[in-house]
């Protein structure tokens, strides 16, 4: 029985067996978060996914593909030092929370933006075995920011922006709740 089944065992992150011990407890907690925003979306239905309330016209997957789209960015740019490819780009728009682009964005179902999160989850893990934790002080200059940042704050801080967004989300699934009353 694992400690999340356990009720009375202490929750705790572990880092994977092999990985440094910093940056796979860096890399535990970014699981630990997608594990908590998988379960946020668990059984929503596309129209759900789509919804865009007046006030608030980014909808649900809007939420979800922009999580991934700056991890994905922050992995490429940041820990590995590549460019993201152009398509990848268009597709995974971290920039995708604006009305129009989130209009753009209806008819997937919770499959695809959690296999859109996996796909961009498991460069991730791959990026982060290839680290040690030493690696973890190397500074990166971000486009237009005034700071750089060390690889272990932008680790840190994809966990940080998932789950700000998973409070978007949150937010939005009592809204649609309590509109069906």
């Amino acid at each position: 029985m694992s400690a999340s089944e356990d009720p009375v065992a202490p929750l705790s992150i572990e880092p994977p067996s092999g990985m440094g011990r910093e940056v796979g407890l860096l890399f535990a907690a970014l699981e630990e978060c997608r594990r908590r925003t998988r379960d946020a979306i668990a059984g929503m239905s596309t129209s759900d996914l789509d919804h865009r309330f007046d006030d608030d016209p980014i909808s649900i997957g809007a939420h979800l593909l922009h999580v991934a789209g700056v991890e994905l960015e922050a992995v490429q740019r940041v820990v590995l030092g590549e460019r993201v490819a152009e398509s990848e780009e268009r597709e995974l728009a971290a920039g995708v929370l604006d009305s129009d682009a989130s209009r753009s964005l209806a008819g997937h179902d919770v499959g695809y933006y959690l296999g859109k999160l996996d796909e961009v989850r498991a460069r991730t893990e791959s990026a982060c075995w290839s680290l040690k934790d030493d690696d973890l002080e190397r500074e990166s200059a971000r486009p237009g920011a005034e700071r750089s940042v060390t690889l272990r704050w932008m680790l840190s801080h994809l966990a940080d922006h998932e789950a700000h967004h998973r409070g978007e989300i949150a937010s939005l699934r009592r809204r649609l709740a309590c509109r069906r009353g």
